[in-house]
């Protein structure tokens, strides 16, 4: 695992942020959001052709979704269509709370550079000693994601689920639909604390992330 941080440094970061997104992007975030949602309820309750539809508003067929119906795992939302149209041929009676801003978390996406400083380092006798070591620097932020929290009911089940539904600003689409304690979700954690150099819980949470149950 921390193999996987240190190859992390090279790459892209996630840091929890709430600003710099304009009003006309969270507006768009939003209305995605909600339409996905209105869709899925749709397809649910009977509307067996909204597939195509769903899956334009997300970054594809194969973006996550949480079956939490069959396998308690983490699933493709063509599987989560599919193992809701075959269990449940006529209806299953969903439905799934409106999304909010308030209710609502960005992390932006910044793009992490490297470079050698100067720093105190402790040697093995615990005495502090100046010399060169790694630092990390935010060069510039590139993609913002919006994390609605929304609540799906199974009133035929008598069942409730918190989801997180995860939108990609820059592209314009939902890029997961999960619980959250999913695997996206301690992974994007873990990048949030990484690039904060908080190294102990960035490994907690990849470390989580790779372990979770509920992934393939």
């Amino acid at each position: 695992m921390r193999a996987l941080l240190l190859f992390l440094t090279g790459l892209i970061a996630l840091a929890s942020s709430a600003q710099n997104l304009t009003q006309a992007q969270k507006q768009e975030a939003l209305q995605c959001a909600t339409k996905f949602c209105e869709l899925l309820t749709r397809f649910s309750n009977g509307e067996r052709t909204l597939n195509t539809q769903i899956n334009a508003l997300c970054s594809g067929a194969d973006c996550s979704a949480f079956d939490d119906i069959k396998t308690n795992k983490e699933i493709t939302l063509r599987n989560y269509l599919l193992a809701i149209q075959t269990k449940y041929p006529h209806k299953l009676s969903m439905a799934i709370t409106t999304p909010t801003l308030s209710d609502s978390k960005v992390y932006a996406e910044p793009v992490m550079g490297m470079s050698l400083e100067w720093g105190k380092i402790d040697d093995s006798a615990g005495e502090a000693a100046t010399g060169t070591m790694l630092g990390l620097s935010v060069d510039q932020i590139s993609n913002y994601y919006v994390v609605f929290n929304v609540r799906q009911d199974y009133t035929s089940l008598g069942r409730s689920v918190n989801k997180k539904l995860i939108y990609d600003a820059a592209n314009q689409k939902i890029t997961a639909f999960i619980t959250d304690n999913g695997s996206y979700i301690c992974f994007l954690n873990s990048l949030s604390t990484f690039s904060k150099k908080d190294y102990k819980n960035a490994i907690y949470w990849a470390d989580m992330g790779s372990k979770n149950s509920r992934s393939h």
